[in-house]
């Protein structure tokens, strides 16, 4: 009996390990949102400016630092149509031409957005002339705005002989394409990702982005 309940616990902590590496590393999970509108037309944006992240949750600076490097990389990676501009040249241009102003608006703009449960944003006419300013000085088409939520907390878990601790992560990440010309939003995709505390704050911001990423521009042909 104590060999057959060896032989049974190393079983299944292979599992849980095979299981676990294939989860984290080989997946590329989907949006469980993906809206893609039917004025979405690729022939009309060569460029496209990816703005700092925006975070409706308590901020976690590492994982603000992930997506704004990790997205911008990773869409230049995924696709070869669009030139994808990264959020720090995005500030510097609105330091160096005094668009700080603008880029206020449109952060009180997108905050009103994150808090009406996933609304698509109204900007206000402030922010509109923004837009117009960065797309002139920038030469760029439309931007890529993104916010994300982030959820931490330690759960109760039963094991083999006692129930432990467990750290329970949620990253959800909400990226939006925004044609300036049009003034429409012309894409949508949110991803949720859970992991335990195996799963570092690095990779669960990476396959979140990979995901994202793997379905720019795709999704449900419908009129935003």
């Amino acid at each position: 009996m104590k060999n057959m309940f060896i032989k049974i616990l190393c079983i299944s902590v292979l599992s849980m390990f095979l299981i676990s590496c294939y989860s984290t590393t080989d997946l590329v999970f989907k949006p469980e949102i993906n809206f893609r509108s039917p004025k979405l037309d690729f022939t009309k944006v060569q460029a496209i400016a990816t703005m700092p992240v925006n975070c409706y949750s308590d901020e976690i600076p590492e994982i603000s630092q992930l997506i704004n490097d990790g997205l911008p990389s990773e869409l230049k990676r995924s696709q070869m149509a669009w030139n994808v501009i990264s959020y720090d040249n995005v500030l510097r241009t609105v330091n160096d031409k005094g668009l700080g102003r603008g880029y206020q608006n449109y952060v009180a703009d997108l905050n009103t957005y994150v808090s009406a449960a996933g609304a698509t944003p109204n900007f206000t006419a402030e922010t509109q002339i923004f837009f117009e300013q960065l797309k002139n000085e920038m030469n760029l088409e439309a931007i890529l705005f993104t916010s994300y939520g982030f959820i931490e907390q330690t759960v109760m878990v039963k094991r083999l002989l006692a129930d432990q601790p467990v750290v329970r992560k949620t990253l959800s990440v909400t990226v939006i394409l925004y044609e300036i010309s049009s003034k429409r939003t012309w894409w949508i995709a949110r991803l949720t990702l859970r992991g335990s505390d195996d799963y570092s704050n690095s990779e669960l911001a990476r396959k979140v982005i990979e995901g994202i990423a793997n379905n720019f521009g795709k999704g449900e042909l419908r009129q935003l």
